[in-house]
């Protein structure tokens, strides 16, 4: 038992020194979620990282990809990302709702998760959640998780971004759960 938690935590600090600080601007922008006009593709859901823009080197998705499976099956969320080069001009909280049921993402067949959408070419960002998530990241929630993520969006380091929405995601629902037991 001793062995598999050290494997744990060696596997965690890992994970967690891919996410390097920087700082700078990247635009985020609002949307609607009632606005859909993205085009749709058949797409497969094959991990919780979705790197359509291939931005990403193959290691930085190995390690991103590894990052969101063990915190989303920590958590019993989906954690999830997608990365793209555009919306095709859709809002892009309309477009990461689109991909999360196009994805068929929800742990464990409920709909509960979260989803970090960068449209590289758009510029923009969006986080959407589904479930029981929607209760647990609010509208303030998520636009402080933006403050968090900004500035290494700005720097184009994506892994590193990933990373943080990853580690914000985890930290903040066990923040919530610990609140809701407590209350």
């Amino acid at each position: 038992m001793k062995r598999l938690l050290c494997v744990m935590i060696v596997l965690t600090a890992l994970l967690l020194s891919a996410c390097r600080p920087s700082h700078a601007l990247f635009t985020t922008r609002a949307a609607s979620s009632d606005q859909n006009t993205a085009v749709e593709k058949q797409i497969d859901r094959k991990t919780r990282l979705y790197d359509d823009a291939r931005l990403l080197t193959d290691n930085q998705r190995t390690t991103v990809s590894t990052m969101l499976d063990y915190m989303s099956n920590k958590r019993g969320i989906d954690i999830t990302a997608a990365v793209i080069d555009t919306t095709g001009g859709a809002e892009a909280l309309g477009y990461a709702r689109f991909l999360y049921d196009r994805r068929g993402y929800g742990y464990q067949g409920t709909a509960d998760g979260i989803l970090f959408l960068l449209a590289h070419k758009d510029r923009t960002v969006a986080i959407c959640t589904a479930g029981r998530c929607a209760n647990i990241y609010s509208d303030e929630v998520v636009k402080s998780m933006f403050g968090e993520i900004t500035p290494l969006l700005t720097d184009e380091d994506f892994a590193g971004a990933i990373c943080t929405y990853a580690k914000l995601a985890n930290d903040l629902y066990n923040n919530k759960a610990s609140a809701n037991m407590i209350n």
